[in-house]
């Protein structure tokens, strides 16, 4: 497999909603064309393994790491005991693909040869990618509003989403995506600026923090700043680090006198967070909280695959009792619904390896790509907390991906 093919897959998903919202809208596929045009992503996938396992897995014996055993039990049993508990085979297959199937990058970049600068070099590219998406946004946004309002019509009858002003969607036309992947970008170009110290990447943090702000999601703000501390906890390069927080807080204070102001902003951001976490009564995520452990005390072992989350909003009527419409706002509550405690006892297992393996990796060895995947890992798993992250479209192969890469290079170290 080659990088650019790599990269082709990332770049047709980034352009992919807007070319779907125009040919077909946002109603389910009914003709052979549209679901062709709805199944691309897959089809592409698709091709890339083929690539891979006709070029690596028939020449090259691959090496087999402790964490991609756990991750594939982790998957068999999902997928086995999901679809069993559901007994629903379209919203099973509906779950899959959404949660499970962005999982194959996983396994793809970690049983491959790629060099650490082959992997730099696709991430560059890629995340400089997302700066010209934040900068396509800010342009929608202030010079072609209607556009937004546009396509935000296309997709649904109700009104664009506002939190003190519309949130800013640039093409992926959803506002938590495009701040989720733009936090992503913070992260990898905050690497990038420790590694090299070029201007040039506090303007991309610049840009893409100010987008991120402008989406108004709590989630990857927050956790974006979190990334921004542990990173430079990490790696103790306190000037550079200085630079980098004083862009972050001029782009934030820009923004924030736009909005409204920066006290009432930020008073806004904290005090939302908070009653969601102290589950006050009247806040809508602690709500989905309360309804979804009144569900799993009749069902420890979960519901299925495809009855929580946003499958079950896409495939299910309201009236279903037995189905979750509330875990659209936390993936661990979601996962937790769909495949019980044992899932989530996994899942946090495999995460657990992974922190102390990079952990470890990162005592031994300089400041390389595993500082990124270790803070890029910990901001989404933030964010799962208050959003279904991984299971949203394009985010979850960038992290499954990413995930590879931390393996691929636990290998490389163990057999050099």
């Amino acid at each position: 497999i080659k990088e650019k093919g790599i990269f082709i897959f990332f770049f047709i998903l980034t352009l992919l909603p807007t070319v779907r919202v125009l040919l077909i809208g946002s109603a389910a596929a009914d003709s052979p064309l549209e679901f062709a045009l709805a199944a691309l992503p897959e089809l592409l996938l698709f091709v890339l393994c083929v690539t891979y396992f006709a070029h690596y897995v028939l020449h090259i014996k691959p090496k087999i790491h402790l964490l991609d055993g756990l991750i594939f039990i982790y998957i068999l049993y999902n997928i086995v005991a999901g679809f069993i508990l559901a007994n629903e085979i379209g919203a099973s297959f509906y779950a899959v693909r959404m949660t499970y199937l962005p999982m194959i990058l996983y396994f793809l970049v970690s049983f491959s040869s790629f060099s650490i600068e082959r992997i730099e070099r696709f991430l560059y590219c890629l995340f400089q990618l997302f700066v010209y998406v934040a900068v396509l946004g800010l342009i929608i946004y202030f010079v072609f509003p209607k556009v937004q309002t546009y396509f935000n019509s296309l997709i649904t009858e109700r009104a664009q989403t506002e939190y003190f002003i519309v949130r800013m969607t640039s093409i992926f036309w959803t506002p938590v995506v495009f701040g989720v992947l733009m936090s992503a970008a913070i992260i990898f170009w905050h690497y990038q600026y420790l590694k090299e110290r070029k201007s040039l990447y506090l303007v991309y943090i610049a840009i893409l923090f100010g987008s991120v702000c402008m989406s108004v999601s709590r989630g990857p703000m927050i956790s974006v700043v979190f990334g921004v501390i542990l990173m430079s906890l990490l790696k103790r390069e306190w000037w550079s680090n200085l630079k980098v927080f004083f862009v972050i807080i001029g782009s934030f204070l820009v923004v924030s006198f736009y909005i409204n102001n920066p006290i009432k902003f930020t008073t806004w951001i904290f005090s939302s967070t908070k009653e969601t976490f102290e589950m006050q009564d009247g806040n809508t995520r602690a709500e989905l909280v309360r309804n979804t452990y009144r569900l799993l005390e009749k069902n420890p072992m979960g519901i299925g695959l495809g009855k929580a989350g946003h499958a079950a909003v896409q495939r299910f009527d309201e009236s279903r009792s037995d189905v979750s419409f509330t875990t659209t706002d936390g993936w661990y509550l979601k996962l937790l619904l769909e495949t019980g405690y044992v899932a989530l006892v996994f899942y946090l297992l495999i995460l657990l390896i992974f922190i102390i393996s990079c952990l470890l990796y990162m005592r031994k060895k300089s400041f390389d790509i595993m500082w990124f995947v270790f803070v890029f890992g910990g901001v989404v798993s933030i964010q799962n907390i208050v959003s279904n992250v991984l299971d949203f479209y394009l985010f979850a192969y960038l992290y499954w991906f990413v995930l590879g890469i931390c393996v691929l290079q636990l290998k490389k170290v163990k057999y050099e």
